[in-house]
C-alpha cells in the first residue's frame, strides 16, 4: 500500500463506542457499515512540516560539530568529550546506563581495549545517533559489515534502537538466540 505524506484531520461518527474496534476497522470497512468519516487536509499541518525540517537542519548542524570535534580525537578522548555533552553523564550513570562495570567505563576513557559488544552497549547507554556510534567504532578498528551476522544485528541496535534501554536491547538479543551484549538483567 502507498502512504501518502500529507497530514490530514480525520472525524470519525459511529454508534458504537468501542473506539479501538473502530480505530481498526477504519480501513476495511464494507459498503454497509453505520461507521462514518471524513477526512480534510490540515492546514497547520504544513508549519509542523516547516518545524520539522527547521529541527531537522538544526539537529544535523549539530551532529557534524560533534563529528568534526570527535574526528582528530582517540576513542578514549572522544568519550570524554561526549560524556560532557548534555545530559552530562557521569562515569556512575554511563555503567548504569550501559550495563557495564565502572571499571569497563573507566578502561574505556583510558583508551584501553574492550569487546565490540562493550561499545555497543557504551553506544546504546549514551543513545548515541548512529552516525557517532559508527566514529567510535571506527577509532578501535571496528567496522559492521554484512561479513559478520552478528555485526549486522549490532548494527541495527546502534541505527534502530539506539533510544531504547541496555535492558531492552538484551531483551532483543536474546529473544533473537543471540548473546546480550551485557550482563544487564534482562
Amino acid at each position: 500500500m502507498d502512504e501518502c505524506c500529507l497530514s490530514f484531520t480525520l472525524s470519525l461518527k459511529h454508534d458504537s463506542k468501542d473506539e479501538d474496534y473502530v480505530f481498526r476497522c477504519i480501513l476495511n470497512r464494507d459498503e454497509n457499515s453505520s461507521l462514518t468519516f471524513n477526512v480534510a487536509f490540515s492546514a497547520d499541518a504544513k508549519l509542523d512540516v516547516i518545524e520539522q525540517s527547521q529541527q531537522m537542519k538544526k539537529d544535523q548542524k549539530g551532529l557534524k560539530q560533534v563529528l568534526n570535534e570527535i574526528a582528530p580525537l582517540s576513542f578514549g578522548d572522544a568519550l570524554k568529550v561526549l560524556m560532557k555533552y548534555p545530559p552530562k553523564t557521569t562515569v556512575e550513570q554511563l555503567a548504569e546506563s550501559s550495563g557495564l562495570s565502572d571499571k569497563t567505563i573507566q578502561r574505556m576513557r583510558n583508551g584501553e581495549a574492550v569487546v565490540i559488544q562493550s561499545i555497543v552497549a557504551m553506544c546504546i547507554g549514551l543513545h548515541l545517533h548512529p552516525d557517532i556510534s559508527t566514529e567510535m567504532l571506527q577509532k578501535l578498528g571496528y567496522t559492521l559489515g554484512p561479513a559478520v551476522e552478528i555485526h549486522m544485528i549490532y548494527k541495527t541496535l546502534l541505527c534502530n534502537c539506539n533510544t531504547m534501554t541496555i535492558e531492552e536491547c538484551n531483551e532483543l538479543l536474546t529473544n533473537a538466540d543471540f548473546e546480550p551484549l551485557t550482563k544487564a538483567k534482562v
